[in-house]
């Protein structure tokens, strides 16, 4: 995926030395907090001891999910070329067009993210009975969330090439495509861990190391061949 943000405006962005932009917090990167506090909450209020370690490797591959789509959030910001692209700040974005479901479909996916977060049940002074996952609740997850990471990258096609305009494809809509591609690959892989996962029912600190290098090897996808090579 591809994270999706409002452009800076030029006089909002700081400068380093050399000129080049500092990357800013905004709204969505706000939004990235919720889940990342709840996990934190529920870490804390957890008695530590008792963790197994099937919970812990869960833990990771939620983390993992939400910071690799965070910095990819970041990346997509620097691959992009702000004359290419047809995403304005979100104080101009229109209610009518696709910019404002793919804003939605962020919002979504950010959902999820917390959604799997809830999923996971630490042992607590409150609940002494301490249960072991389930083994499809996390791939399941997971595919949902590649499903509304390829929905976010067909719209960004969508704005590097309007259909209803007659203005010719930016250069944003060859790393938007590519980047689409790479999600398509990555959904159907997603769909097959989950299909052997409810089949086979592996161990679940096994899978869920699997699970991270495989949201890892995405966003490597994506940095050498999909919306993230834009311009490298």
């Amino acid at each position: 995926m591809s994270g999706m943000a409002p452009a800076q405006e030029p006089g909002r962005q700081q400068q380093n030395a050399d000129g080049s932009s500092v990357d800013q917090l905004d709204f969505l990167d706000l939004l990235y907090a919720v889940p990342v506090g709840d996990l934190a909450m529920r870490v804390s209020g957890a008695e530590l001891g008792r963790v197994s370690a099937a919970d812990w490797s869960a833990l990771a591959v939620i983390l993992a999910t939400i910071v690799f789509s965070w910095i990819g959030l970041h990346k997509d910001r620097a691959a992009m070329d702000d004359k290419t692209h047809r995403r304005g700040p979100i104080g101009k974005l229109p209610f009518f067009g696709m910019q404002f479901p793919q804003f939605l479909d962020q919002i979504a996916i950010i959902g999820a993210y917390f959604a799997m977060g809830l999923f996971l049940k630490l042992p607590t002074g409150q609940d002494p009975a301490v249960r072991q996952p389930a083994e499809g609740w996390l791939t399941g997850l997971l595919l949902v969330i590649f499903g509304l990471y390829l929905v976010w990258d067909l719209f960004d096609m969508c704005l590097a090439w309007p259909s209803l305009t007659n203005k010719p494809p930016g250069p944003w809509f060859e790393p938007a495509w590519r980047g689409a591609l790479v999600t398509t690959g990555f959904l159907v892989i997603a769909g097959i861990l989950f299909a052997v996962t409810l089949g086979v029912h592996p161990q679940p600190v096994a899978l869920n190391v699997i699970l991270c290098v495989f949201l890892y090897a995405y966003r490597v996808a994506q940095d050498k061949l999909g919306n993230c090579a834009y311009g490298g």
